[in-house]
């Protein structure tokens, strides 16, 4: 998950023979950050309060955390904020400017280690701690005969 603010992030076309296409802004944006390699990313669309976006982002971590698809994940976040808010907070200026581009699939955390990657690793420590055994007892019977 890339996270990324509109304004830290701009697509400048500043070439003259290139096309500029009105309401492109964040879409580009996506594209860019996915040619990139990002699947996807978190953006706003015009500057948020900062306090309340780390609030509203760290309760999107928490249900991405939970298993919930990224859309999801944030929309409930951004209900939660809704909930607590005071009044003047809970205005659509300060939390909807938050927008989710690209793949809403669920994160897979921790599903980086296969089991046979852990087998694997077992292998490697045994044999080394074989090898390491036998270079010992080799080198103590080395010593014993001078």
């Amino acid at each position: 998950m890339c996270r990324s603010d509109k304004h830290s992030h701009q697509v400048r076309h500043d070439q003259p023979d290139e096309k500029d296409d009105a309401g492109e802004g964040v879409r580009s944006l996506g594209y860019s950050f996915a040619y990139a390699g990002c699947p996807s990313l978190i953006t706003s669309l015009w500057s948020i309060d900062e306090k309340v976006s780390s609030e509203i982002i760290t309760r999107f971590y928490e249900y991405l955390a939970d298993g919930l698809p990224k859309h999801e994940a944030l929309r409930q976040a951004k209900l939660d904020h809704l909930a607590n808010a005071p009044d003047e907070l809970a205005l659509p200026y300060y939390w909807a400017g938050m927008v989710l581009v690209g793949d809403v699939a669920p994160m897979e955390l921790g599903a980086g280690w296969k089991p046979y990657a852990w087998w694997a690793l077992i292998g490697v420590i045994i044999v080394t701690v074989f090898l390491w055994r036998r270079g010992r007892s080799r080198s103590a019977r080395a010593s014993h005969r001078t």
